[in-house]
């Protein structure tokens, strides 16, 4: 994304030809073209269905908005050249239709890139929503609302940011564009596609053994070497391990008491999650990069894989979803954060308690279950991403020991059975707390008690120290 062109003379030469090569793409979209041509009353996206649009016309046909697809995706051929050679393939097609050749799905024949991607079924644009942010605060705004505001101030009372910026045009209208933009990819939007791909679903049963088939059962309450039948047997993927039969379904995160915070199993269904038909089982990943060229950048990105998946495919890009892209230039405060993975979370929300998919050769939607299961971020992103405190705080440098951050030059610190274990049903009390507290407050809770209100607090299953799994890069290495 971009903004308008800088004033001549303040790029260095990196940069220009770094922001050329990105607006050559055909792909590119400026910031705020990605508004343009979303109204208020716009229809619904079509449903998803098993067979794209450009399979009903000639094969070939069919042929030639593949290519243009390729072309412009992967052979860098502009939006020009795609309309040339579309509206060339027409001539040819039309000039054997009139010596006899019947071409189904000629009369509706693609000229542009954009119209070649809905009719392959390849298109982003039902796929990803924009949000638009605060500048400051990075409250997120869905895109029907930039019409409708009345000022380009934050709608949160206690900030000073803003939200876009008006430009008059030549014909006397104005154009907003937003400060700061949000790519966002609805979950259950990525898994539906995925569900549409020949033996996908039966591709996320392939783990199941003779013991796990789906149906009625108690999730696992074994712990450590007790959950292993066989202490001989090597395990060789996530599947194997005592905590994915451990998931329980049904669960809704209440308050139990004044403070105390619990997963309830209000219907005493008593079901691990993993027996359902379809109980998907994710790992999130967060990370900050820099994206551009020339100064200090620092994108962010969350990204999801399933677990489900056979562990050879699981980490390839294409069973990969980038669910959010978080802007920059710098990384977000623990507000910011919160605000905009605050989208992420009611969609895990409603995911965990179930969701209808269509799956191909199906005729009927069947139901799947989605839980986070644990976050393989690194280091420094999982602390923020669980609320706890950097693993530099003298304190609480480890979630789920008390030993301090001096304490890793004794010895003693490393003798397993002088370590006191950490509660994370501890770190969700006082979480909760602070998210009730005033800022005052809840920075004393961070600094005496080691945890900031995250809204994945708000998520089942999730526990502070738990989720996130253990990072050797930064903490060994």
């Amino acid at each position: 994304e971009s903004e308008e062109e800088n004033e001549p003379g303040t790029q260095s030469s990196d940069s220009e030809l770094y922001i050329e090569d990105i607006t050559s793409d055909p792909l590119f979209r400026t910031r705020a073209s990605l508004f343009d041509s979303f109204q208020p009353d716009q229809e619904e996206p079509a449903p998803e269905s098993d067979v794209p649009w450009a399979f009903n016309d000639h094969p070939a046909i069919r042929h030639i908005y593949i290519r243009a697809f390729v072309g412009a995706a992967f052979e860098g051929m502009t939006r020009s050249a795609v309309g040339s050679m579309l509206e060339g393939a027409q001539v040819v097609f039309q000039s054997a239709q009139r010596a006899g050749v019947d071409y189904p799905g000629l009369e509706n024949f693609a000229r542009t890139l954009g119209t070649v991607e809905k009719r392959l079924g390849v298109s982003t644009d039902d796929l990803i929503t924009y949000f638009f942010l605060c500048d400051v605060c990075w409250k997120p705004h869905s895109p029907v609302q930039l019409a409708s505001l009345h000022s380009p101030h934050c709608t949160n009372p206690n900030c000073a940011g803003t939200l876009y910026t008006t430009k008059r045009l030549s014909s006397g209208s104005e154009k907003r564009t937003p400060r700061l933009t949000l790519p966002f990819v609805p979950p259950e939007k990525a898994l539906q596609r995925m569900c549409l791909q020949p033996g996908k679903v039966a591709q996320w049963q392939e783990w199941r053994g003779p013991d796990d088939t789906a149906g009625k059962r108690a999730p696992s309450t074994l712990r450590g070497y007790a959950a292993f039948p066989d202490l001989d047997k090597p395990m060789i993927d996530i599947t194997d391990g005592w905590g994915w039969r451990a998931i329980q379904a049904g669960l809704e995160r209440r308050r139990n008491g004044v403070w105390e915070i619990r997963d309830v199993d209000v219907h005493e269904l008593k079901q691990q999650f993993v027996a359902l038909p379809n109980g998907i089982v994710i790992q999130i990943n967060i990370d900050w990069f820099q994206a551009v060229k020339g100064g200090c950048h620092s994108t962010g990105a969350m990204y999801a894989t399933i677990g489900n998946n056979p562990r050879r495919i699981r980490f390839l890009r294409e069973e990969t979803i980038l669910i959010m892209m978080f802007p920059g230039p710098h990384e977000p405060t623990s507000e910011q954060y919160n605000n905009v993975m605050e989208i992420a979370v009611h969609h895990f929300k409603k995911l965990y308690n179930g969701v209808s998919l269509n799956v191909h050769a199906k005729a009927e939607p069947e139901p799947f279950h989605v839980q986070i299961g644990s976050d393989v971020s690194d280091l420094p992103a999982s602390r923020k991403t669980s609320g706890l405190l950097a693993c530099t705080a003298k304190y609480f440098m480890c979630d789920h020991c008390d030993t301090p951050f001096y304490g890793l030059v004794d010895p003693e610190s490393f003798d397993p059975t002088k370590l006191n274990a950490r509660d994370p049903w501890r770190y969700l009390k006082y979480a909760f707390r602070a998210r009730d507290a005033s800022e005052e407050v809840a920075e004393e809770i961070s600094r005496r008690r080691g945890v900031r209100y995250s809204v994945l607090d708000e998520l089942v299953n999730w526990l502070p120290g738990e989720t996130g799994l253990f990072d050797p890069m930064h903490a060994i290495f």
